[in-house]
């Protein structure tokens, strides 16, 4: 048995009345069954709702006046561009801030407005409006500052710009805190008495919708920027996200943004394809590069230039940024787990690790260990650790920052991420104090969720019904790519590749009756087992249906995410000597039933501690893995040790010392024949002449062995310090009524099963003495 990775989470079942529905609805829209169910579990469940899904409209965006201060911020900015006032547009440093900077740069220099903008630097100048930074440009003569993505908890240099009587205009979207800055005015869709209906969008949404209200209608020329920084900040993809992402991503398949273009070249991505997916495993994390290693505004140049040969030029230098980036997560990460204590709030530090990475790192940590993390930068000049949180769904990190504010510099951000800065003196009390706050105790590690959508089998998994479930795109948080579970497979062919062999792929088979159905399998960072998927064992899977497209070839394969094995495991090992590591686990029990081979199977296995048949069925234990070394003379005694715990995993090996089956039960002619010579022999050494005796007599050594033992068991013979004698005159006595002939028998039975059954067969007797207990 192995549990899943994941608490996997089952659909609701649906009622008689629900599945009639969905059976109308399916027929109404001429749409498969599976197709049907998923749509209506995700509420789209009419016609409307479904043409509306599959047909987003520009129409469909919100009226952008809805905010309060959006007149009043468009009227303050048309009064810069007609009075030739200079603009500072205020961003920030990754894949969202950047997006909401191009869009209103992009929009504002269309528009003829003298504007400028600057992305601040994550180490020098941190998070969000800089006091030098706002004293530097309001000195050098900007009359407006715009933020984006940023600003709501500016107070220290929004007041000093106030001071200075210049005007600052927030669009932001992170969380609020009791008070507000002095802005002119503020955009934000979480602001007491906004109507503003989607309250999820992202920083460049934000951005968007002042641009939208600029120009009095919708810049379509940015809707790329729109879906990149969207995705990328891990918006919903419902409701007018999931329009203006859709809308996105239509225009970045026909965008002539050379930035784009050439970024999509050193991702191996073609823009005329692109999905969501991609944006943000493979664009997302480019753009995110310069931010965190080193200087965000050239995401910006590259996104807005006209200059091709300066678009590949930043393009090939992000990328590179890209790849140094991954090298510094997968060291740091590394370094981090060593540090891992019992802790619910884990608290990693280095002085090594670059301020651009941690967030990514408090990622992976969360991942692992299910508990919230924190990755902190430790500077010894300045006596302070600056970094990055991130937090399970049941934990809010702002929220338990907040608990612990009088031991922060300054801290904010989001329920599930978020930044904080404090002095390394205070850095022990903080992890007192965050670890014992009431939540914190209350809250229980366990296994990350992941929602299935539809129970399915192999058959069921077929090219047309990969395609059906692209109306369900875009995919992102708020829509999942759908999870599917099969049931009851099994696995051929597992095969690692890719670095450190982290990644695995394979073929996942079905029987159903006489059909057998096969789709290929890819698991990315297999954190298993290879041992676990070798084994006959049905196991259940979950993952996402894929596409792989090779040299023009499509094929639909799963991307695995996880699976369970909830029976008991049997692995084919029969007659190895050597075991491969992928089958045996550190804490495994050898295993042998005749005594006899003990001494022969030590020098196959002389670092193992082997135990017999016996001692293991009188003793308490806890153990999960039995190597099944030898073969019982019985079944039973096998079924004895399978009865003794449920769900176990077995190796079977069973080494042939005897080769009963090999050599069968000899005819009545042999066992007459050696009798009648051994009659006439006297003082016959057979310890040192038995093995020219069996080439004398053509009688296999093992046989032999066995027929001679028989006879003494019968008392035709008597051996005494190897010599053997026949007995006068014995008495008649039928070969069978011997206990010797009687287990011979049963070991060529036993023999015949264990050796040469299929594993499938063998599995399926296995489990039937599991139920028989």
């Amino acid at each position: 048995m192995q549990s899943s990775m994941y608490q996997w989470k089952q659909p609701k079942e649906l009622t008689n009345e629900e599945k009639e529905q969905i059976s109308i609805f399916a027929s109404d829209l001429s749409i498969a069954g599976p197709l049907a169910e998923l749509l209506w579990r995700r509420g789209i469940q009419t016609k409307a709702d479904y043409e509306a899904w599959i047909h987003p409209r520009i129409e469909d965006l919100h009226d952008p006046f809805l905010f309060p201060d959006m007149a009043k911020a468009v009227a303050r900015i048309l009064f810069a561009i007609e009075n030739n006032q200079r603009i500072l547009i205020y961003g920030d440093y990754d894949c969202d801030g950047i997006s909401s900077t191009v869009v209103l740069k992009d929009v504002l220099d269309a528009m003829g407005a003298e504007v400028e903008y600057f992305l601040p630097d994550r180490t020098t100048d941190g998070y969000g409006p800089n006091l030098s930074v706002y004293k530097y440009y309001i000195q050098s003569g900007i009359d407006l500052i715009i933020t984006v993505d940023n600003g709501i908890t500016g107070f220290e240099a929004l007041a000093y710009a106030k001071e200075q009587g210049v005007d600052v205009i927030v669009t932001d979207h992170h969380q609020l805190k009791e008070e507000l800055p002095e802005a002119y005015a503020i955009i934000h869709p979480l602001l007491p008495g906004t109507d503003y209906p989607e309250k999820h969008l992202a920083g460049v949404g934000v951005a968007f919708k002042l641009a939208c209200a600029l120009v009095d209608g919708i810049p379509t020329e940015v809707l790329d920027m729109v879906a990149l920084g969207t995705i990328a900040d891990l918006m919903p993809l419902t409701g007018e996200n999931r329009t203006l992402v859709a809308l996105g991503l239509d225009a970045m398949r026909h965008s002539e943004r050379m930035g784009l273009q050439q970024l999509a070249h050193f991702a191996n991505l073609s823009l005329e394809t692109i999905t969501s997916e991609q944006v943000s495993f493979q664009i997302a994390p480019r753009l995110n590069a310069p931010g965190r290693l080193g200087d965000a505004n050239i995401a910006v140049e590259m996104l807005t230039t006209f200059d091709d040969e300066v678009a590949q030029q930043y393009a090939k230098e992000i990328n590179a940024l890209n790849t140094e980036r991954k090298e510094y997560v997968e060291k740091a990460v590394e370094e981090a787990k060593e540090q891992l204590t019992e802790d619910k709030i884990q608290i990693v530090t280095s002085t090594e690790w670059p301020e651009g990475i941690l967030g990514i790192v408090a990622g992976k940590i969360m991942d692992q260990t299910g508990c919230p993390c924190l990755a902190l930068h430790l500077d010894p000049l300045s006596g302070e650790a600056k970094g990055s949180a991130r937090s399970v769904e049941s934990l809010s990190i702002v929220s338990l920052l907040e608990q612990c504010s009088d031991l922060l510099v300054t801290f904010g951000g989001h329920p599930a991420a978020a930044g904080l800065t404090i002095t390394t003196e205070n850095l022990e009390a903080f992890r007192q104090k965050i670890n014992q706050l009431p939540e914190v105790e209350a809250f229980e590690k366990g296994k990350k969720e992941q929602e299935i959508d539809l129970i399915l089998s192999v058959e069921d998994c077929t090219m047309d019904f990969f395609d059906e479930l692209q109306i369900l795109a875009p995919f992102g948080k708020g829509n999942p790519i759908p999870c599917l579970e099969l049931q009851g497979v099994s696995i051929e062919n597992p095969k690692t590749f890719g670095k450190n062999q982290a990644h695995m792929k394979g073929l996942i088979v079905q029987k159903e009756e006489e059909k057998i159905s096969k789709l290929p399998f890819i698991y990315f960072s297999y954190r298993g087992s290879q041992r676990d998927l070798l084994s006959s064992t049905k196991v259940n899977v979950i993952g996402e249906l894929d596409c792989n497209e090779w040299q023009g070839k499509q094929t639909l394969q799963l991307r695995l995410k996880d699976y369970e094995i909830p029976t008991l495991q049997l692995f084919d090992a029969r007659g190895q000597r050597f075991l491969s590591e992928d089958y045996v686990q550190s804490d495994a029990l050898y295993l042998y039933f005749n005594p006899l081979h003990k001494r022969r199977l030590q020098m196959y296995y002389p670092e193992a501690t082997l135990l017999d048949v016996t001692t293991y069925l009188t003793q308490e234990d806890d153990v999960t893995q039995v190597i099944l070394l030898d073969l019982p003379t019985h079944l039973e005694e096998l079924a004895q040790v399978i009865h003794k715990h449920k769900d176990q995993e077995y190796v079977l090996v069973a080494h042939d010392f005897e080769e009963a089956y090999l050599n069968g039960m000899p005819s009545r002619e042999q066992f007459t024949y050696v009798f009648q010579y051994l009659k006439k022999q006297k003082d016959l050494d057979v310890h040192h002449q038995l093995k020219q005796l069996s080439q004398m007599l053509k009688i296999p050594m093992q046989n032999l062995i066995f027929m001679i033992n028989l006879f003494r068991d019968l008392d035709f013979v008597r051996i005494q310090n190897g010599i053997l004698n026949p007995v006068p005159n014995p008495t008649k006595r039928p070969l069978d009524s011997s206990t010797i002939y009687q287990e011979r028998e049963t070991l060529i039975q036993s023999e015949a099963f264990l050796l040469y059954e299929t594993i499938d067969s063998l599995f399926h007797w296995f489990q039937q003495q599991e139920e028989e207990k």
